[in-house]
């Protein structure tokens, strides 16, 4: 990155990046960790952090542990939050052309709106993580197209129609657009309409910085035999992501591979659970949320890896 010097001052580029409040360790967290160890080796940038929706009482600021990063906090607001947002923020943040706002959310437009209003001379980056409508159609891009066209009803009463424009208004409204993937920048440039300007793919990125056990050692430590196939799900428990599904018929697969062994980490819940047959429990294990050090060991492990989503934009 290039150091900007205006009258021989070197000018810092304050990155704001904006949140709505997740209890949950989620992919976004894993995203944000990565994003802001790379940005902290820049001299020129100030990283900073505007959460919405917090469980507080009423607006605060503070600094990281390492005191590096600004965070400013904001409780949960009934009404007009964006305006109310923006009127505070406003009180901190002047408005200058070296401000980049980071938006990670949908519904998006509502605080893209408010930023451009509040913040003229700032620029607005806005990544998609995920796509709205897709939790509510599977991931089919196709019904998608048929709703927003008016040539199939709206299974959420005018929902799926309101996602959409909100997805146009906030593309368009924002300065750049990060896709994670081809398939999200090609459906946002041919059918949201939004110009090749607007949109980048920026891949997720992980350091490689755990090395994980010995694959016989995990193997040895949970009494699988060396001769068992392993395969690997990793990630939430949610309809989405096709883990009923793979309980649903794992028995299919112990068919033709008697000695194969499903295991699980992250939040399975007790829907998930209860899809599991009693003739092969026996075959399946439940890790529950692990280190990534553990998850690592389990990698060297398994013989394959599977993502048996409907749909995917921000998987790790």
């Amino acid at each position: 990155m290039t150091l900007h010097v205006q009258h021989g001052l070197l000018l810092i580029m304050k990155i704001y990046l904006v949140e709505i409040y997740e209890q949950a360790v989620t992919g976004f967290t894993t995203y944000k960790h990565e994003l802001f160890s790379c940005l902290q080796n820049f001299h020129d940038i100030k990283l900073n952090i505007i959460t919405l929706e917090c469980p507080v009482e009423e607006f605060g600021m503070s600094t990281s542990d390492d005191g590096r990063v600004a965070c400013y906090s904001f409780p949960h607001l009934k009404s007009h939050s964006s305006d109310a947002v923006g009127a505070v923020l406003q009180l901190y943040i002047p408005d200058a052309p070296d401000n980049v706002f980071l938006l990670n959310f949908a519904p998006t437009y509502p605080t893209v709106a408010m930023l451009r209003e509040c913040f003229p001379n700032g620029k607005v980056v806005n990544v998609i993580h995920d796509l709205m409508w897709a939790s509510f159609l599977m991931g089919d891009v196709e019904r998608f197209k048929r709703i927003v066209r008016g040539e199939e009803a709206d299974i959420k009463g005018g929902l799926i129609q309101a996602i959409y424009k909100d997805g146009v208004n906030a593309c368009m409204a924002s300065d750049v657009n990060v896709c994670l993937s081809e398939d999200t920048l090609e459906l946002l440039n041919g059918f949201y309409g939004i110009p090749l300007s607007k949109l980048v793919v920026i891949p997720n990125g992980l350091e490689d910085t755990a090395s994980g056990a010995d694959p016989y050692e995990v193997r040895a430590r949970y009494g699988i035999p060396v001769g068992d196939k392993i395969l690997l799900y990793v990630g939430r428990a949610s309809r989405q992501k096709g883990l009923a599904d793979v309980l649903s018929h794992f028995d299919m697969v112990l068919s033709r591979v008697p000695s194969c062994r499903l295991v699980m980490a992250g939040e399975i819940d007790g829907y998930s659970i209860g899809r599991i047959s009693a003739d092969y429990r026996k075959n399946i294990t439940i890790l529950g949320v692990v280190s990534k050090d553990c998850l690592y060991g389990w990698y060297r492990a398994a013989d394959a890896g599977i993502v048996p989503s409907y749909y995917e934009q921000c998987s790790y």
